[in-house]
């Protein structure tokens, strides 16, 4: 069993509202993560990180998964996607995005040392409990890496910090990567001068 809370900042977002459709997570090699129930929620947080779960989610939390026996395939060095059935409308002027997931018989199928990539930021996390879920958990370093999409993954997006510069580095695209359609991809708000790289790549389906 395990309760955990994390955040894509507004500035991670672009500053733009979102309606996010999908979310995945970054995992180190290949499996299946298997859950007896899961449940995720996603809300606006305008501040720091608190102890207590329910504070976080605030009074107006959307449930973006909730399932019995839920099942997702694990990608080695991909961005695995959680299967979210409804969406959230995201507002960078309410705050960042919270992100706040319980699992229930949990347990990740595959090679010894599979896990998920971590990115160093704050999160909210408790574990192995019996009866019901903790009301508060512990705050620290460690959180994963997440992508959220507006369109299942279709759309191309991604998040990242500036350079230094007063904006958020941004990359802003428009088409959908399908073969045979055109798709423009541009970095910007980065500094002026400053070399930018794009690694594209391609996935059959």
């Amino acid at each position: 069993n395990q309760r955990y809370q994390s955040r894509i900042t507004r500035a991670e977002m672009g500053h733009a509202p979102l309606t996010v459709r999908e979310l995945s997570f970054a995992p180190n090699g290949q499996g299946q993560h298997q859950s007896q129930e899961i449940l995720i929620r996603m809300a606006h947080l305008d501040g720091p990180l608190d102890a207590e779960f329910d504070r976080n989610l605030g009074g107006d939390p959307i449930i973006v998964l909730h399932e019995q026996q839920h099942v997702f395939e694990l990608l080695p060095q991909q961005w695995s996607p959680v299967g979210l059935t409804h969406p959230f409308h995201y507002d960078p002027a309410r705050g960042d995005l919270l992100i706040d997931i319980l699992v229930l018989g949990n347990q990740v199928q595959g090679p010894p040392g599979l896990c998920f990539y971590g990115d160093g930021q704050p999160r909210v996390h408790a574990a192995q409990w019996s009866g019901s879920s903790p009301r508060t958990g512990a705050v620290g370093p460690g959180a994963l890496k997440m992508r959220v999409c507006d369109n299942g993954g279709d759309t191309i997006l991604n998040y990242g910090h500036g350079c230094g510069s007063v904006l958020p580095l941004r990359m802003v695209a428009s088409g959908l990567p399908n073969i045979g359609n055109p798709v423009d991809l541009q970095i910007v708000d980065g500094l002026p001068g400053s070399m930018g790289l794009m690694f594209l790549g391609v996935q059959q389906q």
